[in-house]
C-alpha cells in the first residue's frame, strides 16, 4: 500500500513539474495585489483588508519594498489585546525566498519548501507593481490545463 501511495504522490509531482516547467510565475499570479502598508495596525489590517476583501493573506510593503506576507493564521494568533501596538510589518513572514520576479520558473518555485509550507509567494513585476502566486492559481491553472491539455511552455494557459 505504501509503494502505491508513494507511487501516486510521485506520478502527481511529475505531472505538475512537466505542466509547469518553463513557465512563468507572471503568468498565473493573482494581479495587482492588494497590499497592506507595514506601519498599519494588525488591527485595522484585519478591519481595512482581511474582512472586506476575504483574502487569508496580503503582501507587506514598506513604502514601495515588500518586507513579507501577512496570513490570517498569523493574525488569528497574535491576541486581540495586542493587535492595535502590534503593525503588519511586525508580524509579517520575511522570507526572501518567498518573494519572486515575474519571469520565476514556476516548476522551480512548486519544489522549494517555503512555498509548499506557505502556499504562495509575492511576484514582483518589471513595472515595479506586486503580485501574488498562491497554490489556489497554480490548481485553477492546471484544472484549465486538464481541460485544454496542456499547451506548450510559453503558451498562453486557458
Amino acid at each position: 500500500l505504501f509503494v502505491i501511495v508513494a507511487a501516486r504522490a510521485e506520478e502527481g509531482g511529475m505531472r505538475i513539474r512537466s505542466a509547469f516547467a518553463g513557465r512563468e510565475a507572471g503568468r498565473f499570479m493573482s494581479f495587482p495585489a492588494i497590499t497592506i502598508p507595514a506601519e498599519t495596525s494588525v488591527e485595522d489590517a484585519v478591519e481595512q483588508f482581511f474582512v472586506p476583501d476575504r483574502f487569508s493573506a496580503f503582501p507587506v510593503l514598506d513604502g514601495n519594498t515588500v518586507i513579507g506576507l501577512v496570513d490570517v493564521g498569523t493574525v488569528d494568533r497574535l491576541p486581540a489585546a495586542r493587535r492595535r501596538s502590534t503593525t503588519a510589518g511586525d508580524v509579517a513572514f520575511h522570507n526572501p525566498e518567498l518573494v519572486i520576479d515575474e519571469h520565476q520558473d514556476v516548476a522551480e518555485l512548486l519544489e522549494r519548501p517555503d512555498f509548499q509550507r506557505v502556499g504562495r509567494a509575492v511576484v514582483l513585476t518589471q513595472s515595479d507593481r506586486v503580485g501574488i502566486l498562491s497554490i489556489t492559481d497554480v490548481d485553477r491553472a492546471l484544472r484549465a490545463f486538464d481541460l485544454k491539455g496542456a499547451p506548450e511552455p510559453g503558451a498562453h494557459p486557458a
